[in-house]
């Protein structure tokens, strides 16, 4: 998942797994805060990958 962390501790995904946590959070039902929080990741961020997906 995390490919590297760089000096100010920001991470590197894998774009593969950007996608499919995306792809999982528009499904009905979903909570992208949770879906979030199972994956030890801030809700914000999913939310900024989401936005990108849909460009």
């Amino acid at each position: 998942m995390i490919l590297k962390r760089s000096r100010d501790g920001r991470c590197q995904y894998d774009r593969r797994t950007k996608r499919e946590l995306v792809e999982a959070s528009l499904q009905p039902d979903i909570s992208v805060a949770k879906l979030a929080y199972q994956h030890a990741l801030n809700a914000n961020l999913l939310r900024k990958w989401i936005v990108q997906y849909h460009r």
